[in-house]
């Protein structure tokens, strides 16, 4: 992932993260006002229904009290004038004034005039409220009331439930327009508030009307509460209406209304649409989307400040970093020129490459001298294995030389000479003379085998010197050059480095087994090969320097490989070679001999590498040989038939 991929990505959450921290505290702590706001309201509105009902019933009280206190009234208590009902009561005039019930009554709670009726003037019985005759003792009769001053408890407006719905009544003592006199009886006015019957619910809709609020009335004993999530108790007990979400759209709220005793009569429920907590979610997603689209905004103007002035100039950075890796040139410049940190980066990151270009140039130059004194030191071992076999060539010409028959000769002649020029005389009468010529014939067979034998040494030795010579040369050609390709029967080479390390120490009683297959003339280097060949036979013969082994044998093969290769083994019966050294044993200074260098084996798998090839080696543990495999690449150019 990319660094501005990244950065994006942070700075998304960022704003993701900020934009939900905003809105959960949108949701819990503006939400709750724009609630509590709502609920306040809706408790506004039903108080304001309250104040409505009480209104109603002040209203209802002076229009009471105005025929109660009129002289007509006060005559017509005594004289009971059915000219002035009529003329006053007017049915019309009593439904237009939504006047549901009135009664004039004696002292004892007869009825002098009354009519109650419904919404459409038709007659309406009501249990409390008999047509004919009260009571005197009805809560609402004045019968123990004789004068005004009179300080007797007295029943006068209020909320009556009746056998029809909830009423409104209002009771007042019938008394002369100057309010004196004896009081007369009682003027008893009602208005249905709520009502079984839909037509008799007008003053509730006028209610409605007046106060712009969606309410209901119901009987405390009947009150439709369920589903409700509150109960009649808990409106009852409660000073402040109580409010209740409905649902999503509405909420609710309710408060208890007393009757004319005093005791909660009614309960009062107004719905209110939620377009407070509406606007409020409005609010709240207005909010969120500005805080969205804010963050993005600002995410933008971060991703361009960044882009101009990090991401930008780290791009160039990193572009320019990958050039240098890819081409190597150490030489080029960023130049990117800027005061900053990124500036400072730039020119700092330009100067290590300078330092880096010159270290660089100084570690080739130390690489070089370390390769030409690995190379040296390979050939000077290399050499020391070849001059082994040369100094052992020169040891057997000196005591050939030593113990060479020319001193007979010498002696003979010395004999004929002593004959003083009678030498058939000396032939025939002289015992010496008679050994004469069958010790000239084993001189001269003597002196033929040792001419051969130091011809085979010379020759030997000329070999050696002409390994050396070829060593000396690859010193000078320096490392890492191929090698001269030649063609060559390989065999002959696995001969020629047996008989350079054949006169070793301790190859004396070793046997040499030769497994050779029959393989074409190809081109190799033969300079490397014997010296890897050479390496390996002196290492094969010192292992088997141990005087407690049951056996000292070497085994050469020589095998073709799949691929146009070759294989060469050279296998011992010797020490042997413990499992975690098999691979050790090619570290250059790694060895186990006393006297050993540790870079025969390391200079082998270079060489073998060299050729294109693998030097590799087994061993089955301490005391039971090993097997060291080269396998190289050849080129055929002919069939031969030689092997050894």
């Amino acid at each position: 992932m990319s660094l501005r991929t990244r950065i994006v990505w942070y700075l998304s959450v960022v704003v993701l993260v900020w934009a939900g921290l905003h809105h959960i505290v949108q949701k819990v702590f503006v939400m709750r006002s724009f609630s509590e706001l709502e609920q306040a309201d809706a408790r506004r509105n039903v108080l304001r229904v309250k104040n409505a009902i009480e209104r109603e019933k002040e209203m209802l009280a002076s229009r009471c009290k105005d025929w109660a206190s009129s002289d007509g009234v006060y005559r017509f208590a005594l004289d009971r004038d059915p000219r002035f009902a009529k003329e006053t009561f007017d049915p019309e005039l009593l439904r237009r004034n939504n006047i549901n019930l009135l009664y004039v009554c004696d002292m004892r709670g007869r009825v002098l005039w009354g009519r109650c009726a419904d919404g459409e003037g038709k007659p309406l019985r009501l249990a409390d409220f008999p047509a004919d005759d009260l009571g005197e003792n009805h809560p609402l009769i004045t019968s123990k009331v004789g004068t005004l001053d009179e300080k007797t408890e007295l029943f006068d407006t209020g909320v009556w439930i009746t056998d029809h719905g909830a009423m409104l009544v209002s009771a007042k003592p019938i008394t002369d327009a100057r309010d004196k006199g004896p009081v007369r009886g009682t003027v008893i006015v009602g208005r249905m508030l709520t009502s079984l019957y839909e037509d008799m619910e007008q003053s509730l809709q006028d209610l409605q009307r007046q106060t712009e609020v969606q309410f209901e009335l119901w009987s405390v004993q009947s009150a439709l509460l369920d589903g409700e999530h509150v109960t009649i108790d808990e409106i009852v007990g409660a000073k402040e209406p109580i409010v209740r979400v409905r649902d999503e759209d509405r909420v609710r709220a309710y408060a208890a209304l007393d009757d004319i005793r005093g005791q909660p009569a009614l309960v009062v429920c107004a719905t209110l649409t939620r377009l407070v907590t509406a606007q409020g979610d409005r609010a709240v997603l207005s909010a969120l989307i500005s805080t969205i689209a804010a963050g993005a905004l600002i995410l933008l103007v971060l991703l361009r400040v960044l882009q101009s002035n990090v991401l930008g100039p780290i791009a160039r950075l990193t572009a320019h970093a990958v050039e240098i890796g890819r081409s190597e040139d150490t030489t080029k410049k960023l130049e990117l020129h800027r005061e900053d940190e990124l500036g400072i980066l730039s020119s700092e990151f330009d100067g290590m490459m300078v330092k880096l270009a010159q270290s660089r140039a100084a570690l080739v130059k130390a690489a070089r001298h370390a390769g030409m004194s690995e190379i040296a030191t390979g050939v000077l071992h290399n050499v020391g294995n070849v001059l082994n076999s040369v100094n052992v060539s020169a040891t057997l010409l000196a005591e050939k030389t030593r113990k060479s028959s020319v001193d007979d000769l010498k002696a003979a002649m010395e004999a004929v000479r002593d004959s003083a020029g009678d030498l058939a005389s000396f032939l025939a009468k002289d015992p010496r003379g008679e050994h004469l010529y069958p010790l000239l014939v084993a001189l001269s067979e003597q002196l033929d085998a040792e001419r051969a034998a130091v011809g085979q040494e010379v020759k030997r030795l000329t070999e050696g010197l002409d390994h050396v010579k070829l060593l000396v040369q690859s010193q000078q050609s320096y490392a890492g050059h191929a090698g001269v390709l030649e063609p060559t029967v390989i065999a002959q080479q696995i001969e020629s480095a047996v008989s350079m390390t054949a006169q070793t120490i301790g190859g004396e009683d070793v046997e040499v087994v030769r497994e050779y297959e029959e393989l074409p003339v190809c081109e190799v280097d033969c300079h490397r090969l014997l010296e890897i060949l050479v390496n390996l036979l002196q290492n094969a013969r010192q292992a088997l320097q141990d005087p407690d082994l049951a056996q000292r044998r070497i085994t050469l093969r020589l095998r073709a490989a799949e691929d146009a290769r070759v294989a060469i083994e050279v296998e011992d019966t010797g020490v042997g070679i413990p499992p975690e050294n098999l691979e050790r044993i090619f570290v250059h200074g790694f060895t186990t001999k006393k006297n050993g260098h540790g870079f025969g084996l390391h200079a082998s798998a270079n060489a073998a590498t060299e050729m294109r090839g693998a030097l590799v080696a087994q061993s089955d543990g301490p005391g039971r040989g090993a097997r060291f495999t080269l396998e190289f690449p050849i080129r055929r150019l002919q069939l031969a038939g030689a092997a050894a």
